[in-house]
C-alpha cells in the first residue's frame, strides 16, 4: 500500500513538472516582427500580401511566432516559405487580445446577398421594360392600318370609336406599365445605395474600433524543425485578404497643335486590411479573385398618317405648323437623362488622395506582364497606402497612341460641333471598363466612360464641344411651301446649313442631317436635292465631309417633298 501511494505521488509530480515546463515554453516562444514587402491587388476586390521576417532558430523542433499580420487574412490561403535547412511542421493563426475583444462586420454578408438579389430584380425589370417598349412601338404602328378604310368598305362612327378606344387604352396601359417598372427600378437602386451605405458604415465602425490601441493583433504560430541552428534566416509569408482592391481610370491627353495623344493608366486603390502599407511594391492585376460627354446621334425620322378624329395626346401637324420641322418623339434617353447620369458619376467620384508620379516617367517604373488570363502591372516604385479605406490614385503607365480626329456636327440635334478621336487597334491597349478624364491642351474638358466589352473595331472618344466651329441651320421659307394637287397635299422643305471654321488651323468635319422616311404607302417622300451629301435612303441620313481652311465658311442645302392624302394628317413615329 505504501509503495502504491509513493507511485501515485511520483506521477503527480511528473505531471505538474510537465505542465509547468510546457507553460514556461509557451510563454518563452520567440516572437519576430514581419514587414509587408509586396502587395498584388486584384481588380474589384482582394489582394495577396507578402511579408518578410528575419528569424533565428536552434537545432531541433521548436515554435516561433510571426507578428504584424493582417487581421483580415483568409487563414486557408496562408503560404509560408522557410529558410533552407528548416522544415515547416505546422502553422496556425491566432489573435492576441489586449483589453477588449475585436468586433466583426456582422450582417455584411446578408446585405451583400440582398444587393445581389436586388440587382437581379433590376435586370429583370429592364428586360420587361424593353419588351413593353417593343410592344408599344408595334401597337403604335398597328393603330393606323386598322383604322384605315379599305376601298368600298364603310365603317360607322361607333365602330371607329371602339377601335380608337381599344388601341389608345392599350397604349396607355403599356405606358403606365413602363412607368411603374421604371419607378420600381429607381426604388431598387435607392435600396442598393442605402444598403451599400450601411455596409460602408459598418466597415468604418469596425475598422475604427479594431484599430485602436486595444485592438487584436494577428499572429502566425509556426512549428518548425531545423537540422542546425540558423541566424538571420529569411522567412516569407503570403496570404489573401478581401479588404483591398482597385478599379481603373484613365487620363486621355490630346495636344491639338500636332494632334498627338497619350493615355495615362491610373488605379483607384483602397485598403482596410488593418495594417498600413509602407514602401510596398505594388502589382495591379486585372484578374478578379472571385462609368459624360456624348455627341448626339441621328435616329430614323418617320412619318405616318393620322385620322383627324383621333383624340388628343398624339402630336399632329396642322395647317398652322405645316412648314415647321416635325419633332421626333422617342422613348430612349434624353440629353437631360444623359446629363443626370454624368452628374451622378461625378458625385460618386471619390476625392482621392494622390500618390503622384510624373506620367512621363511611368514607363521606366512599370512592367506589363501578360498571360492567357490576365494582365499584371508591376510597379517598381514603392507606395505608402494607409489602412483607412480611403481611395488613392496610383499612376500605372502611359502610352502614346495613334489616333485620328474629326469634328462631328448634327445641327438638327445640337448647335455645337463635337471633336471626336478615333483609335484603331485599341485591343492592344488592354483597357478595362472605367472613367476617362478628357484633357485637351492641358485643360480638363470633362469625363466620359469606356466599356471595351461593347465597343467596335474602332474606339471612339468624344473630346467635347468645339466652340470654334460655328454651325447654323435654318429653314428657307421662300423655298418651303405647301400646295394641294387633286386629292393630295404636297409640302416642300428646304434647309440651309452654314458652317464656319474660327480656328487658326484647317478642320475636317462630318456634317450630318436627315430627312423623314415614310411608313405608310400613302405617304410619298422624295429627296429633291441632296446638296451633294452621302445619302442613306433606308434611314434618311445625310452626311457631308467638309474641309475648312482657317476662317473659311461653307453652305449646304437640301430639299425634300412630302406628298400624302389631303384629308389625312401626318403623325410622327418612333
Amino acid at each position: 500500500m505504501r509503495y502504491n501511494l509513493l507511485k501515485v505521488i511520483a506521477c503527480i509530480i511528473c505531471i505538474c513538472s510537465f505542465v509547468l515546463t510546457k507553460a514556461q515554453t509557451t510563454k518563452n516562444i520567440p516572437n519576430y516582427s514581419s514587414k509587408l514587402k509586396e502587395a498584388t491587388v486584384y481588380y474589384g476586390a482582394g489582394a495577396e500580401l507578402t511579408h518578410h521576417a528575419e528569424i533565428a532558430v536552434t537545432k531541433g523542433l521548436q515554435e516561433i511566432i510571426i507578428n504584424d499580420i493582417s487581421i483580415t487574412l483568409d487563414a486557408a490561403s496562408v503560404q509560408i516559405a522557410v529558410p533552407e535547412g528548416v522544415a515547416l511542421m505546422s502553422s496556425r493563426v491566432q489573435h492576441v487580445y489586449d483589453n477588449k475583444k475585436p468586433i466583426e462586420a456582422v450582417g455584411v454578408a446578408p446585405k451583400l446577398d440582398s444587393i445581389k438579389q436586388i440587382r437581379f430584380s433590376i435586370d429583370a425589370l429592364q428586360s420587361s421594360i424593353s419588351i413593353k417598349e417593343e410592344q408599344l412601338a408595334k401597337t403604335s404602328q398597328l393603330i393606323l392600318p386598322n383604322a384605315q378604310l379599305a376601298p368600298g368598305k364603310e365603317i360607322n362612327s361607333t365602330e371607329l370609336l371602339k377601335l380608337i378606344d381599344y388601341y389608345t387604352t392599350k397604349i396607355e396601359t403599356i405606358k403606365v406599365a413602363i412607368y411603374q417598372m421604371q419607378v420600381q427600378k429607381t426604388q431598387h437602386q435607392s435600396r442598393i445605395d442605402s444598403i451599400q451605405q450601411r455596409i460602408n458604415d459598418i466597415h468604418a465602425e469596425v475598422y475604427k474600433y479594431n484599430t485602436t490601441s486595444s485592438a487584436p493583433k494577428c499572429q502566425l504560430v509556426l512549428q518548425v524543425y531545423a537540422q542546425q541552428a540558423i541566424q538571420n534566416g529569411l522567412l516569407k509569408v503570403s496570404y489573401f485578404t478581401r479588404n483591398a482592391g482597385w478599379s481603373p481610370s484613365y487620363d486621355y491627353r490630346v495636344k491639338s497643335k500636332d494632334n498627338s495623344s497619350t493615355i495615362v493608366y491610373k488605379a483607384q486603390l483602397q485598403q482596410s486590411t488593418g495594417i498600413d502599407w509602407k514602401q510596398v511594391l505594388l502589382t495591379l492585376s486585372t484578374t478578379s479573385p472571385n462609368t459624360q460627354q456624348i455627341a448626339p446621334e441621328l435616329t430614323p425620322w418617320r412619318l405616318q398618317l393620322l385620322e383627324q378624329q383621333y383624340r388628343s395626346g398624339i402630336t399632329t401637324l396642322n395647317n398652322n405648323v405645316a412648314l415647321q420641322e416635325v419633332v421626333v418623339v422617342g422613348y430612349g434617353k434624353s440629353r437631360a437623362d444623359i446629363d443626370d447620369v454624368e452628374s451622378d458619376m461625378r458625385k460618386q467620384t471619390t476625392k482621392a488622395s494622390t500618390s503622384y508620379v510624373d506620367p512621363s516617367t511611368l514607363k521606366s517604373f512599370t512592367a506589363q506582364i501578360e498571360n492567357q488570363l490576365n494582365v499584371n502591372f508591376n510597379i517598381s516604385i514603392p507606395y505608402d497606402i494607409p489602412s483607412n479605406g480611403n481611395t488613392y490614385n496610383v499612376n500605372i503607365k502611359e502610352e502614346d497612341i495613334k489616333a485620328t480626329y474629326s469634328n462631328v456636327s448634327i445641327p438638327r440635334k445640337d448647335v455645337d460641333a463635337y471633336m471626336i478621336s478615333y483609335i484603331n487597334d485599341w485591343e492592344s491597349l488592354n483597357l478595362l471598363s472605367g472613367k476617362v478624364n478628357i484633357v485637351l491642351d492641358n485643360v480638363y474638358i470633362g469625363q466620359t466612360f469606356i466599356n471595351p466589352v461593347t465597343i467596335a473595331d474602332t474606339l471612339m472618344i468624344t473630346l467635347g464641344r468645339d466652340k470654334r466651329l460655328a454651325v447654323n441651320r435654318k429653314l428657307i421659307k421662300d423655298l418651303s411651301k405647301q400646295k394641294v394637287r387633286g386629292d393630295n397635299r404636297e409640302e416642300q422643305y428646304t434647309y440651309e446649313i452654314t458652317i464656319k471654321n474660327n480656328k487658326s488651323t484647317e478642320v475636317t468635319t462630318q456634317l450630318k442631317d436627315q430627312y423623314p422616311i415614310a411608313i405608310n404607302k400613302e405617304i410619298e417622300i422624295k429627296l429633291t436635292d441632296s446638296g451633294d451629301a452621302q445619302v442613306n435612303e433606308e434611314t434618311g441620313f445625310l452626311q457631308w465631309n467638309i474641309k475648312l481652311a482657317p476662317g473659311e465658311s461653307k453652305k449646304v442645302r437640301f430639299s425634300y417633298t412630302i406628298r400624302y392624302p389631303r384629308n389625312r394628317q401626318l403623325m410622327q413615329s418612333k
